[in-house]
């Protein structure tokens, strides 16, 4: 009976050390994924409704080039910042980026349920032709 009552002393004596030494789960780290590729299929939101955009990735950065050779399709809100040409539209094959966060070392899968920051067409970067104001790009003249 002494051995019980010294066991359970023992015990009770020893939870509450147990209990304080557990720490709260660590939030999951976040990566910022720049994708890099041809941009198509691209449907701005409208009202309530989510757009979406689709992009074979070719580089990005150093989380984006795990996807290298794989097309991945976003669903695009509202609040993501598009950025288009100086045409004035994202259209099919142009060259272009998306910019998503998500959970670092996440799978295709993860990337793509989660709403992109950022599409931007990047096909007249390096050529600018119709984007001096001169009345090109479909803008005033």
């Amino acid at each position: 009976m002494r051995k019980a009552i010294l066991a359970l002393s023992l015990i009770a004596a020893l939870a509450p050390a147990a209990a304080m030494a557990k720490k709260p789960p660590a939030k999951p780290k976040s990566a910022t994924y720049a994708l890099k590729g041809t941009l198509s299929s691209f449907v701005a939101p409208s009202g309530d409704q989510a757009g979406s955009v689709t992009i074979a990735v070719s580089g990005g950065n150093k989380a984006g080039r795990a996807f290298a050779g794989q097309t991945l399709t976003f669903a695009v809100a509202a609040t993501t910042d598009e950025e288009d040409d100086c045409d004035g539209v994202i259209s099919d094959g142009e060259d272009g980026s998306v910019v998503v966060k998500a959970p670092a070392g996440a799978t295709a899968d993860q990337l793509q349920a989660a709403t992109p920051q950022a599409v931007e067409d990047d096909s007249s970067d390096d050529d600018d032709q119709g984007c001096d104001g001169d009345g090109g790009g479909g803008g005033e003249g």
